[in-house]
């Protein structure tokens, strides 16, 4: 057989060259002639695709019109071999619209994760800052309303905007942390609720040692997206002090460095009308004999050390916290305390009139 002569192969080439630029382009419109649909939707284009003669999947939007809304949707691109060339097929899938109210609800919930991170953005500058803001009584823009109500366990039951902020910004701030980041490891929002898991990575500016605790909990929002109330558990707050350098855990370190100290601030910070002890060796003898627990766990000494403190913002209401009464925040308490106290913080039950509750049934 006769080769072809020079023109005829360049032509040959030019034609291929053609053919496999068809192929690989993108789908043209399928009005067009040679992308021409077979008219039906085919299992391998998926519940709303159908195939062309070069073997390809496009959408068939007239195959979702019984449903009311639904939109023929890419899904997937799978491998397939297409007139001997492995190229990806793609699968479409009816779709219906999401509905405005989901939509709106979507919206709510990102307003509420937004809050919940600027509540701890002014913690991750100099301590001062933070401090300004319990002095001034402001909330940071956009995150406490005018009256939050909430709970912080260990540390207590806040009733009014003072109190968040001196224990939200205040102990942190005097006790010289700063957050190095903070991370919302998990959130789930069902208005005017959030559930938040928030990681904290501490670093201590006396100690230059760093270490991790979290808040877990439930906050509640008004229509604002402003903070109404919180009822968190403040997570691995006493491994976290140790790894820094307090380990209020330790017996020792407790009774022979941490109360000589407390009570001697306890003395200079609570004078006159605020007198909790007769002396710093009163306040010795009277804590030293108290049992060694985690901070969390009611009336000992590092719950005192926490509070402390705070009795330099306003001594007549936290120096009561660090004497022997403990004054509400530093007692111990009963399990089912627990649950008495969550309707006055967020207002509970959760469980809506349509629910029924579970009864005793004896």
């Amino acid at each position: 057989m006769a080769p072809l002569p020079r023109a005829s192969r360049v032509a040959l080439l030019a034609a291929v060259a053609v053919l496999m630029a068809v192929l690989a382009a993108p789908a043209p419109s399928a009005a067009a002639w040679w992308y021409r649909p077979a008219g039906r939707p085919r299992p391998e284009c998926g519940s709303c695709g159908t195939k062309t003669w070069l073997g390809r999947c496009v959408p068939s939007p007239t195959a979702c019109a019984s449903t009311k809304g639904a939109v023929c949707q890419v899904r997937s691109a799978a491998a397939a071999d297409v007139m001997g060339w492995s190229r990806p097929r793609m699968t479409y899938s009816c779709v219906s619209p999401p509905r405005a109210n989901e939509t709106a609800a979507a919206k709510v919930a990102q307003g509420y994760l937004a809050t919940i991170r600027r509540v701890y953005e002014p913690l991750q500058v100099a301590p001062e800052q933070a401090t300004r803001l319990v002095i001034t009584g402001t909330a940071p823009n956009g995150t406490f309303a005018a009256a939050p109500v909430g709970r912080i366990s260990p540390l207590g039951v806040f009733t009014d905007l003072a109190q968040t902020l001196e224990y939200f910004y205040g102990i942190l701030s005097f006790a010289r942390l700063q957050l190095l980041d903070f991370e919302v490891t998990q959130f789930v929002a069902s208005p005017p609720y959030a559930f938040a898991k928030v990681n904290l990575p501490l670093l201590s500016l006396n100690t230059n040692a760093s270490a991790t605790a979290s808040h877990i909990g439930m906050w509640r929002f008004d229509e604002a997206g402003r903070i109404t109330g919180y009822d968190l558990f403040y997570a691995g707050l006493t491994p976290a002090f140790a790894a820094i350098g307090i380990d209020y855990s330790s017996p020792t370190v407790v009774r022979e460095a941490l109360i000589p100290v407390l009570c001697a601030n306890i003395d200079q910070l609570c004078t006159g009308n605020n007198r909790v002890y007769d002396s710093a060796e009163a306040c010795v003898r009277f804590l030293t004999p108290l049992p060694v627990r985690r901070i969390e766990e009611g009336n000992v000494a590092a719950c005192r050390a926490y509070h402390a403190p705070l009795a330099r913002f306003r001594p007549d209401v936290h120096c009561a916290h660090v004497g022997p009464t403990g004054g509400g925040k530093c007692v111990d308490r009963p399990f089912e305390s627990v649950y008495e106290v969550d309707t006055n913080v967020l207002g509970l039950p959760w469980i809506g009139p349509e629910i029924p509750r579970d009864r005793d049934t004896a």
